[in-house]
């Protein structure tokens, strides 16, 4: 699991739990309370894992989860909704860190002010800027969770030994400057001669 909390209280705010497992390989409770434990959750997201409570949660708003287990109450949180989180990897800063995608729920939800958007919590895990309007819709919101969305995040998609039709599609702002270069690589595994009708093995794409 990702907390066991047997008795006091504990307070997650910009929090991202996800990807916990049990002993077995199962997926297991992404926090675990006893009797005597409560959580509050505010501003956080739950998600490839689940609560397992037998304590109190509390929830102060705006914190998604993609099931319902946390029983999040509050009428700004979101529940049974994907996230939209990447692998766990090295995205800057000092830890590693489940980065947003871009279509994320959590993406520019929590207006600036409110529970302590852009005053507290003025930066994310890696200590990059928060809020930062990454939608360009003039709102400038935080993000659910741990990580803040930058406007000049880059992510990349690497795939080998399939063959045939693609399609690869790109989402842009319209109003950000820079080129998207997009290389292909069409040597097929095991050094064969490339073919006409191969699908690439790799692509790499770089704003």
């Amino acid at each position: 699991g990702g907390i066991y909390l047997p008795s006091g209280n504990a307070n997650l705010n910009h929090v991202t739990i996800s990807g916990n497992t049990t002993s077995t390989g199962n997926q297991g409770p992404g926090i675990r309370l006893q009797a005597l434990g409560i959580v509050t959750f505010t501003n956080s997201i739950v998600a490839n894992n689940d609560c397992s409570s037998l304590g109190s949660i509390v929830t102060e708003g705006y914190n998604l989860e993609d099931g319902t287990t946390c029983v999040f109450t509050d009428t700004m949180d979101i529940q049974s909704t994907p996230a939209g989180l990447d692998m766990l990897r090295d995205n800057g800063g000092a830890t590693l860190t489940f980065a947003l995608l871009p279509g994320s729920a959590a993406i520019d939800v929590i207006p600036s002010g409110t529970n302590n958007c852009g005053a507290m919590y003025s930066s994310d895990q890696r200590l990059e800027p928060r809020p930062v309007d990454y939608d360009l819709d003039t709102n400038n919101n935080c993000d659910i969770g741990a990580f803040e969305l930058q406007g000049d995040e880059t992510f990349a998609q690497t795939g080998s030994g399939t063959f045939g039709a693609t399609m690869l599609q790109i989402a842009y702002n319209s109003g950000d400057a820079g080129t998207i270069t997009v290389t292909k690589h069409n040597q097929p595994p095991g050094g064969l001669p490339a073919g006409a009708d191969e699908m690439p093995t790799q692509w790499n794409i770089s704003p």
